[in-house]
């Protein structure tokens, strides 16, 4: 199902994107100025708030920049977007499979207590009015965090199975704007997996981190 899902996901992306692939085109055959990136990822914001990290990193494919270092940025972004929402199929797949008792915190401000069901769409809570569906946009980062270590910690997991999960969580903190967490769990785990020290500081040199 989740699987299905997420080709469901990749269908409706490319139906977007495609409205989009001429307008890049346009883009990439004019003169762009020296903020060009900063220009182009503003118009990602909004769907990096909303966890849309897959439509995000094939919009960032699509694109292509003229000064060699804003290139070498979109493609450690691409590397963050993957991560990321690599971090939500693993974590919707591994909380679906057992009831976890935690509360999850909305990016309104709303709190649940009690929640029925974990998809790769999200989280299903219980209200006083009933059930509903909770997108993972819509859940605070720092919410979804702690649900991974819940995850994490509850599972018997390899340490190469928990280093790859600590790095897409590292990713999704990061696009999530808790960047202090980030930088905290990557401190700690260049310590223990130098490929992730290389990748994460080739990643930073780009993105000014």
């Amino acid at each position: 199902l989740i699987q299905l899902d997420l080709h469901k996901n990749r269908l409706a992306y490319e139906s977007e994107l495609a409205a989009d692939r001429e307008a890049e085109k346009q883009a990439n055959n004019t003169p762009q100025s020296a903020d060009e990136w900063n220009q182009f990822y503003k118009g990602l914001e909004k769907d990096l708030a909303t966890s849309r990290f897959l439509f995000v990193s094939e919009k960032l494919k699509l694109r292509s920049f003229k000064g060699e270092k804003t290139n070498h940025k979109k493609e450690q972004m691409i590397y963050l977007c993957e991560k990321a929402s690599g971090f939500i199929g693993t974590l919707s797949e591994t909380l679906s499979k057992g009831v976890i008792k935690s509360e999850v915190k909305l990016k309104d401000g709303k709190i649940f207590s009690r929640f029925s069901g974990i998809d790769s769409k999200g989280v299903t809570v219980k209200a006083t009015e009933g059930s509903r569906k909770v997108l993972w946009g819509e859940i605070a980062t720092s919410s979804i965090l702690d649900l991974h270590n819940i995850s994490v910690n509850s599972g018997d997991l390899s340490e190469f199975e928990k280093n790859l999960r600590l790095e897409q969580a590292i990713a999704y903190a990061w696009l999530g704007g808790e960047r202090s967490k980030a930088r905290s769990a990557a401190v700690n785990l260049m310590k223990s997996s130098p490929p992730f020290k290389d990748r994460w500081s080739e990643c930073m040199k780009f993105l000014n981190e």
